[in-house]
């Protein structure tokens, strides 16, 4: 009876010791396995952000690019709005060939205003509050006088190298005061340069105005 208990016992000792061998290595497996799937998911998380973080780069370093070849253009098109654009030859031996004709017409008619031709016409001015025009005739060097209501203007022509016309003008205002003394003002206009058959027109710092109009036509 005694051996057989033993028996018994040692027989339950070793299925329990052997079913806690099986339990302790169900339990590795499944640690391992664990661990294994774990290792598994931290690998792939760790490679989606590494390839992430390469897409990022990527994005970043392209917009960058993208943004200073955008620079670029906007650089070359301001550059080239800058530059001058050369005009057309024809339109360019067009103005040349008017500068030409101009200077040749120029050229005959500056020996006759040399020789006294006058260059005949009409002024425009203000007489009794209402716009006047009067006949006159400029002679090269000879001073030409015109009346109005803003004083007397002192017109005197003389000839430029090429043979425009260069315009000397000035205005003499009288005014009485009480005392009856007449004081004089003396007004200068700008210089007027002109070809001989164009005419102009001048606005004084006193706010009179002149304008001329010539009966010479072009050569």
């Amino acid at each position: 009876m005694t051996t057989t208990k033993t028996a018994w016992i040692a027989g339950a000792v070793a299925a329990l010791a052997l079913a806690y061998t099986g339990y302790q290595y169900h339990e590795n497996v499944q640690s391992r396995d664990a661990f294994a799937h774990v290792t598994q998911e931290r690998d792939t998380l760790r490679d989606q952000l590494s390839q992430s973080e390469r897409r990022a780069a990527a994005s970043a370093e392209r917009a960058e690019q993208l943004q200073s070849e955008l620079q670029q253009k906007l650089d070359n098109a301001l550059v080239a709005k800058a530059k001058p654009q050369p005009a057309p030859q024809k339109a360019l031996d067009s103005e040349a060939e008017k500068r030409s004709v101009r200077a040749q017409k120029l050229a005959q008619l500056k020996p006759l205003l040399e020789a006294g031709m006058p260059i005949k016409g009409a002024v425009v001015v203000m007489n009794e509050g209402k716009a006047v025009s009067r006949p006159v005739e400029f002679v090269m060097g000879k001073e030409t006088t015109v009346e109005s209501d803003d004083g007397t203007y002192l017109i005197k022509p003389a000839l430029n190298s090429d043979g425009s016309v260069k315009y000397e003008i000035k205005l003499v205002k009288e005014t009485k005061i009480e005392d009856g003394r007449t004081t004089v003002r003396k007004i200068t206009a700008p210089v007027v340069r002109q070809i001989p058959w164009e005419g102009f027109t001048i606005r004084m710092s006193s706010g009179a105005v002149l304008a001329f109009d010539p009966d010479l036509r072009e050569p």
